[in-house]
């Protein structure tokens, strides 16, 4: 039971797989309530609940008690160690939960799940290149762990190495033909590169697979990239009414978007940015900090005009060393603020970053920016100097 328990983990966002793994684990431990690897399962099958499904507080109290039941009943274990620094992570105490994954990996040296855990903590840290060293190596003692490339390819996404993004999600896809999340992320890497098109064949291959909420998420992107604002309402409209998503900012904020500019749906639009600022203020209570949370924020509050809530956001989001994406988006909240200049200077960093050009010339918050004889030279520029 042990050992299928921790394939359901390996495996843990193919449908009903974590439901699998608590089921499982919770019958082991009502015969045995001593066994350390059944409760350390248990806990880290509950915070991939918490973190993907949804987040309930009682889940996360529940995954906290087993972690640290876990560890007083076998601290040899290297997964106890795993789950406690899960457990420190989701309360803040960063130093212990690397120390932890690292403990982990002195134990059972190539650990899968520390080497992904520790690869989020040098991301949320701003260590890119720290998460990419630690997830080549974990994929190097763990060639057939799907979720190692689908983290690596994130990551790659994030820095707008669109390209090397694809290539790692096609090899997850290859290794997981059957698991629908892979042709998500594929779909994302094509749609930046330009082939929205394609991205949208990537999309349907994977409905067919299962109709994975993250892929109607992303049909109603590309149809609101292409312009086809009421069919991407559809596509988001239905996201809202998933289990799990309909308390997901995005969700909102992307039918939001879509009712924008869908005619006739100008209230509609600011009912849906408030659903989605009602849950990032969740977010942001924990993490106020956090860039890509403050950034749709921004974004929000400027859709509704609330200009001094979008700039105190706004700070917040380029504090430190933004994204690509993150400067997209922040030049768009200024721009809809009414503050070209920054909103010029934003986009002129982001698409230096190698944030996707397709993207730019498809927003059409930004159709007025694009008119603007600065913006023109920036391009002339660009073609002249040769700059990506």
């Amino acid at each position: 039971m042990i050992d299928t328990t921790k394939d359901l983990l390996y495996h843990s966002e193919d449908k009903g797989a974590i439901e699998a793994a608590v089921s499982g684990l919770q019958q082991v431990l009502a015969r045995n309530s001593t066994n350390a690897a059944a409760t350390v399962g248990l806990s880290v099958a509950l915070f991939r609940r918490y973190a993907a499904q949804n987040h309930d507080p009682t889940i996360l109290q529940q995954a906290d008690a087993a972690a640290h039941l876990a560890l007083s009943l076998d601290d040899q274990l290297a997964l106890s160690h795993v789950a406690m620094g899960l457990a420190e992570n989701t309360s803040n105490k960063r130093p212990e939960a690397y120390r932890q994954n690292q403990t982990a990996l002195a134990l059972e040296y190539g650990n899968p799940f520390a080497l992904e855990q520790l690869s989020v903590l040098y991301e949320e840290d701003n260590f890119p290149q720290k998460a990419i060293d630690v997830l080549q190596k974990g994929i190097g003692f763990n060639p057939t762990y799907r979720l190692l490339y689908d983290r690596l390819g994130t990551l790659y996404f994030g820095q707008a190495n669109y390209a090397q993004a694809e290539y790692i999600f096609r090899q997850s896809v290859e290794l997981a033909p059957d698991n629908a999340y892979g042709y998500a992320n594929l779909s994302a890497a094509q749609h930046m590169q330009g082939r929205t098109v394609e991205a949208i064949q990537t999309v349907q291959r994977g409905l067919r697979v299962r109709p994975l909420p993250q892929l109607y998420n992303n049909l109603g992107t590309f149809l609101y990239f292409l312009g086809q604002y009421p069919q991407a309402a559809e596509a988001f409209e239905r996201l809202t009414q998933v289990d799990g998503y309909s308390q997901h900012y995005l969700s909102w904020g992307n039918l939001g978007d879509a009712y924008r500019w869908t005619p006739g749906k100008v209230a509609e639009a600011r009912d849906a940015y408030r659903i989605a600022l009602r849950h990032l203020d969740t977010l942001l209570a924990s993490s106020p900090q956090d860039p890509t949370y403050n950034v749709k924020a921004a974004v929000y509050h400027a859709k509704l005009g609330e200009v001094a809530a979008a700039l105190l956001a706004l700070d917040r989001a380029l504090a430190g060393n933004p994204t690509p994406k993150i400067l997209f988006n922040a030049a768009v909240a200024n721009e809809v603020l009414g503050r070209r200049d920054q909103a010029l200077d934003l986009l002129a960093r982001a698409r230096a970053a190698g944030y996707a050009t397709s993207e730019i010339d498809h927003e059409p918050e930004l159709a007025q920016l694009r008119l603007d004889r600065r913006y023109q030279l920036s391009l002339i520029k660009k073609e002249e100097t040769g700059e990506r």
